[in-house]
């Protein structure tokens, strides 16, 4: 097995055509893209595989977890509280990104959305987690 330098992206979305929108983007971007419809299912491979970004539909209708709290689980494990974490959402209410941003997420996005908006979001989240290297001169 060969490993690949490719970042990896998780995307959580009960929308089938944003699974398949962002992802192709997210794809065409050199990303290697994991799609899921189940937020446990999703959660449970995030700590399984260590993606670097995870993007995730704030709303989760039927699951008994939303993007907020699928946040909150992946910044209290130390697995995966360095991956960089994107919510997408059609809800305006400041009330809903200030409980984004304080469970942990690093963008908060607005839809409707244009994949390359997305793609932009996942790139500043997953440069905003990287850890910093210092290189030394001699």
């Amino acid at each position: 097995m060969v490993a690949s330098s490719a970042p990896t992206a998780f995307l959580l979305s009960y929308v089938e055509d944003e699974r398949e929108m962002y992802g192709t983007a997210l794809w065409a971007a050199g990303f290697l893209v994991t799609v899921f419809l189940d937020p446990l299912l999703a959660l449970e491979q995030a700590f399984l595989n260590n993606p670097d970004v995870f993007v995730a539909r704030l709303l989760q209708p039927g699951q008994p977890i939303d993007g907020i709290e699928l946040t909150r689980r992946l910044r209290s494990d130390e697995r995966t509280q360095r991956l960089g974490v994107v919510i997408i959402t059609s809800h305006i209410e400041p009330s809903y990104r200030d409980a984004a941003l304080c469970a942990g997420c690093d963008e908060y996005l607005l839809l409707p959305a244009l994949p390359c908006d997305v793609v932009a979001a996942v790139q500043r989240a997953v440069t905003r987690r990287r850890p910093v290297t210092i290189q030394r001169t001699a």
